[in-house]
């Protein structure tokens, strides 16, 4: 949980809002072109982590609907 770039997610929340906020400012940029450090720090199923640019879909996919 270290990992993640806002105080977005906690125990049994993930705010929404507070996360596309920060990918629309400056300091989200890198998330935006690779998604989230700790979606691909994950330890679990390191084979199906997404390529830098199926990341970079997912993440201006769902930049654009919040």
């Amino acid at each position: 949980m270290r990992a993640r770039p806002v105080q977005a997610f906690g125990p049994g929340r993930y705010d929404v809002p507070d996360c596309a906020y920060h990918l629309h400012r400056h300091e989200g940029a890198q998330w935006m072109q690779h998604g989230y450090l700790m979606r691909r720090a994950g330890p679990v199923a390191p084979e199906f982590r997404y390529e830098p640019a199926h990341a970079a879909f997912h993440m201006q996919a769902f930049a654009q609907r919040h």
